[in-house]
């Protein structure tokens, strides 16, 4: 992957080109039928994502939440039972929630997802903002989050990288250094961000309701800052050399025939996400139209060509970002929760074949032709 580049040449330099950029999917595994079913869907979207070239998934982890939160707490061992339905799509956590957890436990995982897959872990970390009020269940504090987190990180970047664990002789096994390459920081705010840059961590950003230019544009600015000041200076000595800035933007698309069809489609994800963004403005939620609702939550709706426009003007993406990662979640139907996956299938198939082509993205090698292998006739999940 390109490193990341700023948009502004130097005096008398010549603009730098626009770096390529990969394409995956974000999802919290939201929807109706249950678990089971929502695991075998999950399965089956990674599947058709695979088939379109997609670059990449990633599973957010959330824990002893509902339906419509998330519902996956191990994603790690849901990635397990989709590596073996997939060939190449690089499977992505979006984040070991790691103050909650052991590194040597959470560097084992990895190891063996990483060795069962043939290296296509991405390996996301992060405090969990969405898992906070649950840390009391794991004996936690949720009030030091973000020093256990730099600490453990640390701790298993050491592992990753075959060093003695704790005190011991005892090193990771399988071996699993390549994933130092692959490891990201889900990171809000200046310092956290520099401290990912020292660490030699990749950094994922666009938490809704966070302005883009702002809040996000500020945060890969800080990181490219420090990483082009002192590099990765705190991630282990042997493996320095091989790491580079890496960011990866998350973003709301969703294409339709226009602007107006796109919010009629979203209804009732719109409605749902209402307080939350009257929260981050401090207005009533009656005071919100549904534009200010699709703005506050840094949404690129409309036609194709229209979220392709919107894109390119966003002030923390392209020229930043090596990775896009458009959210992607079940939306609401009366028609079962099968209709809910064709539907989500539909969502991933118009961005990689009609969205990110606009802007220059193209399919991994060997994409089958046609788009996903798997149709609804295919699906015997039941609602």
């Amino acid at each position: 992957m390109t490193a990341p580049t700023r948009p502004e040449p130097a005096p008398g330099e010549e603009p730098r080109p626009r770096p390529q950029f990969k394409l995956g999917f974000m999802t919290h595994v939201t929807g109706s039928g249950g678990s089971a079913t929502a695991y075998h869907h999950l399965t089956e979207l990674f599947v058709a994502a695979d088939a379109l070239g997609v670059d990449g998934g990633f599973i957010a982890e959330h824990h002893l939440a509902g339906p419509q939160a998330g519902q996956v707490p191990s994603p790690m061992v849901a990635l397990a039972a989709i590596a073996a339905q997939t060939r190449q799509i690089e499977l992505g956590v979006s984040a070991v929630v790691l103050p909650l957890t052991d590194p040597v436990r959470v560097a084992e995982d990895a190891a063996v997802l990483d060795t069962l897959s043939g290296g296509r872990v991405q390996l996301g970390l992060g405090t969990g903002g969405a898992n906070l009020a649950r840390y009391p269940a794991f004996g936690r504090d949720p009030a030091v989050a973000g020093e256990e987190y730099f600490a453990k990180a640390a701790e298993l970047q050491t592992i990753l990288a075959g060093e003695p664990v704790r005190g011991t002789d005892s090193v990771l096994t399988p071996s699993a250094k390549g994933l130092l390459a692959r490891m990201w920081g889900a990171h809000g705010t200046e310092a956290s961000v520099r401290r990912a840059a020292r660490l030699g961590l990749g950094v994922m950003y666009g938490t809704a309701t966070l302005d883009a230019k702002a809040v996000q544009r500020p945060l890969v600015d800080a990181y490219l800052d420090e990483w082009a000041a002192r590099g990765a200076v705190d991630a282990p000595p042997t493996v320095r050399a091989d790491l580079r800035p890496r960011l990866a933007a998350i973003r709301m698309l969703f294409a339709a025939r226009n602007r107006e069809s796109a919010k009629h489609e979203l209804a009732g994800l719109l409605r749902a996400q209402a307080g939350r963004v009257a929260e981050a403005r401090g207005v009533p939620v009656s005071d919100l139209t549904d534009d200010d609702i699709v703005a506050g939550l840094n949404m690129h709706i409309g036609s194709p060509d229209d979220i392709a426009e919107s894109l390119r003007a966003d002030p923390a993406l392209l020229d930043h970002a090596g990775y896009l990662m458009p959210v992607v979640n079940a939306l609401p139907t009366d028609s079962g929760s099968t209709a809910e996956l064709d539907r989500t299938i539909r969502w991933i198939e118009t961005i990689a074949t009609e969205v990110a082509p606009r802007l220059g993205w193209r399919p991994a090698a060997g994409a089958t032709a046609g788009g996903p292998r798997r149709g609804p006739q295919e699906r015997n999940h039941g609602d």
